[in-house]
């Protein structure tokens, strides 16, 4: 269907597991769905425990970390050393209005950096530890690829951990600053990932839209179709405009409000309840972080049950107390919603001021909030639009993510969709101008004097500008966002950037430099290169037909033109040159005169930049977290190869214990002696485990183990050699009786009979033997190693085999001449009914067959 069309591997069928080799990342604030490209379109895979999306949550204990769904399962009880909302923690000041408003959502202790930026507080090894969120961010994605690399190796069908991806596009919130793309895609390396681009969230679900609708859009912009996408997420409202036409999908631009998700309808239930709690059980949920949690979850479920019931009830557990509230009706609770419902639609009003809103012909809705009957009411009612839900309202920003991963990997062949997005805040240019007609002063920056706009909201990304400089010397440019409450809210700094251009030449007085300044499909900016274009002029001496008058007889011209003509088509048709005149037929060579002319010419000369100020973390300091979470994971590997050993030891005593004793199956092959040190063993080792060894090396565990086997292991290989020997033997004998039974059948008469003889002798020498060899086996002890096994008998009937089949495949004689029989046959039948015209008559010599004449037993080819 269309998604076959959409996307086709490039990839041999030996290399099919490439088609793993890049997948797309949904990244949550409650939680993160994983997509991979397939053959078939876009697929999101599961997890550990069979789900569809992973809580976006890392949890720290004494001995390792846990990163998703086991995070998840540690939330409540370890809620003091498990952190959520990575997403919203990314470039983040301490005294920033997005942190006052986050914290009540996390309850970890923080502080800020050096930088003034987030650290969480979080006890792992026994050790306080303080982490950045790109480092936690880090942590989480390296459990995601994971889920892409075991769905990558169980396609290739090859053992889990064979195949490394890599390659990924993950999504960002649109509301973004360059600071906190370059810090998430800083993460991203940290896990030793390569990010081919970050990606909006609504645009990601603008591509899934427009993608597999392609054949069905409009040919030219301006019939173009427009769409809405609406992403009411966990923790913040997205809204984008977006115009698809074939093969392309242009974003207007995106409206957000940060702080409006499903996670504050939650609050405002739980804001009231817990006011209940406190009156009718006496219980202070501010001072209770375990129970606060436990009330938000149950509060959770209650908004899923009312998105399609009147009522439900609301009952939660806190410790010995048993929290309940019958019945909660959902007018009751939308009534509490009102105020988030009026803030939604503030936000819904900002769509009309987007390009194209006028033309919005339906709004697909999308995210946890698109399940509640009130929000989506108030979305129809605000915009007027009809409302739809054809995409997957939690995987359609994955499904996205994993097209434009396709369409960036060189292991995939896309069809031609181009992406274009739009810039959310306005960036400006600064530098110094000593000739300055209007200088600016800007009190952010008191270095420069001259400001311009580069880029707008809304301008179409990504984007190169080439900007160019009269300058002689060494300059400065600075880039940076305009102060506004966007940037403020998260307290980022107002620069961007700040590049130095050096080393311009002297080509002229003023040189001009160009400098390239460009927007990434991240939507980071960066300042890419600057040059200098030398340009002059040179005289040279060139030859030219030289002009004279030709004398012409009237009607030659045309003549001589048109065949002329006859002779160019008739080279193009047949590729080949008619036949070269005589050397007096040829026409003489035009005579030709110098001339001067003047060329112009231009030489680039590449000037040095270098960054004076960039975003995000230094060389040194990403390499310094990439070799920390190196670590982390060894460590956390070999906690689990630990936990891994330590429960084998103990299946091991607990199912050999049994076995070994009177009535298991491997009492009769072991001696009185071995199985009396084995139990000892067993009990030494059990009591060993829970006691000193409960939190003993791996290495303690393997040599233990060891000590087990030795007097384990040998019960069980009898045992295993007597099972399978009767099988075996009962294979060799059925083989024997085979071989034995086509050496006299009618196939082979042709061989001789002492061959076909050895074949019995052969055969009943070696049943013979094994007759023995089975007695004396028999008459052995089982507590002793068999003197016979199934390997020895298997070999016995491959020799037997090889023995035999050389005879049996013997080819029959070829069966003698005929030629001279059937010459004379046909003598005496032409004798009898008399010589046909031109037949040798008896006694003549043969007449021999000419060599153009085949006989008539050879076969001729007629066309």
């Amino acid at each position: 269907g269309l998604v076959h069309a959409a996307i086709q591997e490039r990839t041999t069928h030996r290399r099919q597991y490439y088609s793993m080799a890049v997948f797309g990342v949904d990244f949550g604030n409650l939680a993160s769905v994983v997509s991979v490209a397939r053959r078939g379109g876009i697929d999101v895979i599961t997890n550990e425990v069979s789900k569809r999306d992973t809580a976006s949550m890392v949890s720290f204990g004494d001995k390792q970390r846990h990163m998703g769904e086991k995070a998840n399962d540690l939330a409540i009880r370890n809620w003091k050393n498990t952190v959520g909302c990575l997403k919203r923690l990314v470039g983040v000041k301490l005294d920033s209005e997005a942190l006052k408003h986050e914290k009540k959502f996390i309850r970890n202790a923080m502080r800020e950096d050096e930088n003034g930026f987030v650290e969480v507080s979080v006890r792992y090894k026994y050790d306080e530890h303080w982490f950045k969120p790109e480092q936690l961010i880090a942590m989480l994605f390296t459990q995601l690829r994971q889920y892409a690399e075991i769905e990558a190796a169980e396609e290739a069908k090859v053992p889990h951990g064979s195949i490394k991806v890599t390659d990924c596009v993950v999504s960002c919130p649109a509301y973004y600053t360059t600071l906190q793309r370059k810090l998430l895609h800083q993460a991203l390396q940290f896990a030793e990932l390569n990010p081919l681009t970050l990606i909006n969230e609504t645009t990601a679900a603008a591509l899934d839209w427009g993608i597999f609708k392609n054949n069905q859009l409009p040919e030219d912009e301006k019939s173009a179709q427009v769409v809405c996408l609406l992403d009411i997420g966990n923790s913040a409202t997205t809204a984008t405009v977006a115009s698809f036409m074939k093969g392309q999908l242009k974003v207007a631009g995106h409206v957000y409000d940060n702080t409006l998700g499903c996670r504050d309808f939650d609050y405002k239930l739980y804001e009231h309840y817990a006011a209940e709690v406190l009156k009718k059980y006496g219980i202070d949920l501010s001072e209770d972080k375990k129970n606060s949690l436990r009330l938000l979850s149950s509060i959770d479920k209650l908004k899923k049950i009312l998105s399609a019931n009147a009522f439900a009830p609301l009952n939660c557990e806190m410790g010995e107390v048993d929290v309940s509230f019958p019945t909660v009706q959902r007018e009751f609770v939308e009534e509490l919603w009102v105020p988030l419902i009026e803030k939604l639609k503030a936000l819904l009003e900002k769509i009309k001021g987007l390009p194209g809103a006028d033309n919005i012909a339906c709004v697909e809705i999308i995210g946890g909030g698109s399940r509640i009957p009130c929000v989506k009411s108030a979305v129809a009612e605000a915009l007027g639009k009809p409302l739809q839900t054809t995409l997957n309202a939690s995987e359609s920003i994955a499904k996205g993510c994993g097209i434009m991963g396709a369409m960036l990997s060189p292991k995939f062949k896309v069809r031609d969709f181009s992406v274009i997005d739009a810039n959310g805040l306005t960036i400006n240019l600064g530098y110094f101008s000593e000739k300055s007609n209007n200088p600016v002063s800007d009190p952010n920056f008191p270095e420069i004097n001259k400001k311009m706009v580069v880029l707008k909201p809304g301008d179409a990304c990504p984007k190169t500008l080439n900007l160019i400089f009269d300058r002689s010397q060494d300059f400065e440019l600075y880039v940076f966002y305009e102060d506004s409450p966007e940037v403020k809210f998260v307290g980022s700094n107002l620069l961007i950037g700040k590049w130095k251009v050096t080393n311009i030449p002297a080509v002229a007085e003023k040189s001009s430099v160009k400098v390239n300044l460009r927007m990434n499909p991240s939507l980071m900016i960066n300042v890419e290169g600057a040059y200098v274009l030398e340009e002059w002029e040179e005289e040279e001496v060139i030859e030219v037909p030289k002009k004279e008058e030709k004398k012409e007889e009237p009607g030659s011209s045309k003549k001589e033109e048109g065949e002329a003509e006859k002779k160019d088509e008739k080279t193009e048709a047949n590729g080949t040159d008619a036949a070269a005149p005589m050397e007096t037929d040829k026409e003489k060579k035009p005579e030709t005169e110098k001339q001067t002319v003047k060329k112009k010419k231009s030489k680039k000369h590449e000037c040095k930049v270098t960054p004076v100020f960039s975003l995000g973390h230094a060389d040194s300091k990403l390499q310094e977290f990439k070799d920390l979470e190196f670590s982390m994971i060894s460590s956390d590997r070999n906690v689990q190869e630990t936990a891994e050993m330590k429960n084998s030891v103990e299946e091991y005593i607990l199912s050999m214990r049994a076995k070994v004793s009177e009535g298991g199956m491997y009492f009769q092959y072991i001696t009185d002696q071995d199985r009396k040190q084995f139990l000892a063993s067993c009990d030494s080792i059990e009591e060993w485990l829970y006691g000193d060894g409960e939190d003993a090396a791996k290495d303690d565990y393997y040599m233990r183990m060891q000590e087990l086997k030795k007097f384990g292991e040998p019960p069980v290989r009898r045992c295993k050699a007597l099972e399978e020997l009767p099988p075996a033997v009962a294979a060799f004998k059925a083989k024997a009786a085979d071989l034995k039974a086509q050496a006299g059948d009618s196939k082979v008469a042709h061989v001789p009979v002492e061959q076909l003889q050895s074949i019995a002798t052969k055969a009943d020498e070696m049943l013979q033997w094994l007759s023995t060899e089975m007695a004396k086996c028999e008459a052995a002890p089982k507590t002793s190693e068999p003197t016979l096994v199934a390997a020895t008998v298997a070999a016995k009937q491959t020799e037997l085999v090889n023995f035999a089949t050389p005879i049996l495949n013997t080819p029959k004689p070829k069966p003698p001449k005929e030629e001279k029989k059937e010459e004379k046959t046909e003598g005496e039948e032409k004798s009898d009914g008399g010589s046909a015209p031109g037949s040798p008559q008896p006694g003549s010599p043969k007449p021999e067959k000419s060599p153009e004449q085949p006989s008539a037993d050879n076969k001729m080819e007629l066309d």
